[in-house]
């Protein structure tokens, strides 16, 4: 199957666009910006960003150009700056706003000069709510090597099955819980309610749905033979939505001897990887790796050491044997993982190698918060139990947690509970409410541990609040994302319990997210976590409870993906072409977007879509967005402007901000206190403000990393009319070009990724 693809050219991978890089227009992301006031005329180049304070406060630093009246060449500056900053996701840009002006330097000019200078640009020039390119921050951060938070994950592998013919998983949350069906009285007939595939009981028989015809066993778990004649029950089924495809199906009879899948049946974590037939290697060039071709999981063959290694939810392991047994190996994987071309056939997977520029890039990335301003009287929650609230502890705190209803509801005391839902905390004197939007969470909630099912909750943080509205924003974390030590993982690992009981005459089954749901893996393109094939039954995932809604509906689960970038997904045996459909589901909050030959899942909504009009995301307006009432500029970029601000947007602060035709965003503020330009292939000049010129400067002969070198892997120059800048001052250049251009790649929602021309997984 073709899987999602995103070429992540970070730090080790985008030198090799070296010449491209000063080619980058102003028309792409609005940088360079002019203007003119007091017969002056400037230009300000995008700012270099030093650090990014708990994703809200940023110092940086950015190069300046000011020619005077009568004046034909400019000089240069250098002004360092701290600004506020507001995220757009979709747009994958930042806005900056409240900058503050740290320091003015125009190098090589005298005293009096540059003082007049400085009180100028004080004066005249503010870069207040303008954009920046969100992936070029991080790319700055990147070599800043930031820390991100932690989160100790479970790294015990599942139980993972192998086969080289067509095979079916069923997996059961924990020992398999059956339940009637209210419409059809006394009739012996109960279904699954914790597995998502269609398992029935009638009398001591039990029967399962596959995708060609039905089995049947003398016990939940197996082992499973073709059918014989069906129960009259089954016929019975109330003619529903809840059962429509079991009743179409009623007339398939059993599954053919010669087309018997292998059926897996589990009542733990497990995952299925299914070859069709003796695995094909393909080598990975530059490598001793090879891939294998014939099958829909990231299995890899390592030569020198003789050892398969399998890929899920971020976490490889390996073995000797495709039979196992596995064990976690992101701890000591060959040097080799890190060499896989990324526009190779599993060049997708470099996220989840350890120490890979896109796995760098994935960390930074998980702590940046998507926010939203929740309106206090709008955002309404009612949260319903199967009985009377029933809580159990937290371990390590003195908090509990309510275990029988949907709602991720915390007791701190017997006066104050919090609920989480929809990445936004409520508050109550009750657990039955009423509830009201928190401002304030309690700073015990932050110390649950990742081995709580309420974990995910503590990377939902209360930003800022007025009388009206709260700043909501949620980190990775909260959708299952979660960085430690050697690498980027889906779901902490650790395996927590459903809830079930009867309520009402039927079970009720409250499931919790699993980590391992069918070889998921990390999508760059869009920030979240997906899968290419998930073995888990018709119905994906289990997004509330089991058993008997209000609504009347019954709710099948036994693979429960996360709450934000979760997936889910099926495989089936089709008996018309004998092949296996795979396919899958990437969720964001309750809405997902399905792919099985094609397609992708960039710009999904995030969980605050679920609020309505209650919440209020960050919109910046990028260039070229033109949006009505603006331009092309930075006009109005959070619509309808934060709560209380008093005023409905932004106002361009920058006079005539429309870039000069042909103008180049290159040049760059040395650490070094010069202005530099990038001339392509590895080669600066550096700007002389006492002659009003451009220099050519010799660059470092050595100390930059190979992966540095300009494209064809030509050599540096060394001969120049000026003494060599430092190695520091140099690798700062091209790591701030390299993250310039990249992010100039993916601005405006338009990053890479989608399906891989010509080189994708195919379907089977």
């Amino acid at each position: 199957m073709q899987r999602l693809f995103l070429f992540l050219a970070t730090a080790g991978v985008v030198f090799l666009f070296g010449a491209s890089a000063a080619l980058a227009r102003a028309d792409s992301t609005g940088w360079p910006k002019t203007g003119e006031a007091k017969g002056y005329k400037y230009t300000i180049y995008e700012p270099q960003i030093d650090s990014w304070d708990n994703y809200s406060t940023i110092k940086g630093h950015y190069a300046i150009a000011l020619t005077a009246p009568s004046q034909k060449d400019p000089w240069y500056g250098v002004v360092a700056v701290t600004a506020k900053s507001v995220v757009d996701f979709d747009k994958r840009a930042v806005q900056i706003s409240g900058v503050s002006v740290e320091s003015i330097n125009f190098p090589m000019l005298g005293a009096d000069q540059a003082k007049k200078l400085d009180a100028y640009v004080r004066a005249n020039v503010n870069i207040a709510d303008t954009v920046l390119p969100m992936d070029t921050i991080l790319l700055n951060m990147q070599h800043a090597k930031i820390k991100s938070r932690e989160t100790k994950v479970g790294t015990e592998p599942p139980v993972i099955y192998f086969s080289k013919t067509p095979a079916m998983l069923v997996v059961y949350d924990g020992d398999p819980i059956f339940s009637g069906i209210k419409e059809m009285g006394s009739v012996d007939l109960q279904f699954a309610v914790n597995t998502n595939w269609n398992v029935f009981k009638s009398g001591a028989t039990f029967y399962l749905l596959t995708g060609n015809g039905w089995l049947q066993s003398s016990a939940a778990t197996g082992p499973f033979q073709a059918a014989g004649p069906l129960p009259s029950a089954l016929s019975a089924l109330p003619a529903t939505d809840n059962w429509k495809d079991v009743r179409s199906a009623l007339t398939i009879g059993p599954v053919d001897k010669s087309k018997m899948p292998t059926i897996w049946v589990s009542t733990k974590p497990a995952e299925a990887i299914v070859v069709g037939g003796e695995p094909k290697l393909v080598a990975l060039q530059g490598t001793q790796l090879s891939y294998v071709d014939n099958t829909d999981s990231t299995l890899l063959f390592y030569k020198p050491d003789k050892r398969w290694y399998y890929l899920s939810s971020g976490r490889w392991f390996s073995a000797t044997s495709l039979n196992g047994p596995w064990a976690f190996a992101n701890n000591n994987l060959p040097k080799d993982f890190t060499k896989i071309p990324a526009s190779s056939q599993v060049g997708w997977a470099l996220p989840s190698v350890p120490g890979t520029p896109q796995a760098e890039e994935a960390i930074l990335e998980a702590g940046v918060p998507h926010e939203a301003w929740i309106n206090r009287q709008q955002a309404t929650l009612t949260v319903s139990y199967s009985g009377d609230p029933q809580f159990q502890p937290i371990q390590g705190t003195n908090l509990q947690y309510a275990t029988n209803t949907d709602v991720d509801v915390i007791k701190v005391n017997d006066q104050e509970y919090y609920a989480c839902k929809d990445a936004v905390w409520f508050k109550a004197t009750s657990p039955a409410g009423p509830w009201t939007v928190a401002d304030k969470i309690p700073d015990e909630i932050y110390q649950i541990p990742s081995t709580s099912a309420a974990y995910a909750d503590t990377f939902v943080t209360v930003e800022e609040s007025t009388t009206t509205d709260v700043l909501y924003g949620y980190g990775s974390g909260w959708g299952l994302g979660y960085y430690w030590g050697p690498g980027w993982y889906y779901g902490p690992g650790w395996y927590y319990p459903p809830y079930w009981g009867y309520y009402g005459g039927y079970p009720w089954y409250y499931p919790y997210p699993r980590t391992f749901v069918g070889g998921a893996w990390y999508n760059p393109a869009t920030g979240g976590w997906g899968n290419a094939w998930g073995v888990r039954g018709p119905y994906g995932g289990a997004t509330v409870g089991g058993g008997v809604t209000g609504g009347g509906a019954y709710w099948r689960g036994g693979s429960v993906y996360g709450p934000n970038g979760g997936i889910r997904g099926g495989a089936i045996y089709n008996p018309a072409t004998g092949n296996w459909y795979r396919g899958g589901v990437a969720c964001n909050g309750g809405n997902c977007q399905r792919w099985g030959q094609g397609g992708n899942v960039n710009n999904r909504p995030t969980p605050y879509s679920n609020w309505g009009n209650a919440a209020r995301q960050p919109s910046v307006n990028t260039p070229g967005g033109n949006r009505p009432g603006g331009g092309p500029g930075v006009s109005n970029p959070i619509a309808g402007g934060r709560p209380g601000a008093g005023q409905p947007g932004v106002s361009n602060p920058i006079a005539g901000n429309q870039p000069g035709v042909g103008t180049l965003d290159n040049v760059y503020a040395g650490r070094d206190g010069n202005i530099y330009r990038d001339a392509g292939n590895g080669n600066w000049s550096r700007y002389n403000n006492a002659g009003q010129n451009w220099q050519g400067v010799g660059t470092p002969g050595g100390g930059a990393s190979a992966g540095q070198l300009p494209a064809g892997g030509a050599s540096r120059p060394t001969a120049a009319t000026q003494p060599a800048m430092s190695n520091n001052t140099y690798r700062g250049l091209q790591n701030s070009s390299a993250a310039r251009y990249q992010g100039a790649q993916n601005f405006g929602g338009m990053r890479g990724g989608g399906m891989r021309g010509g080189g994708g997984r195919r379907g089977r």
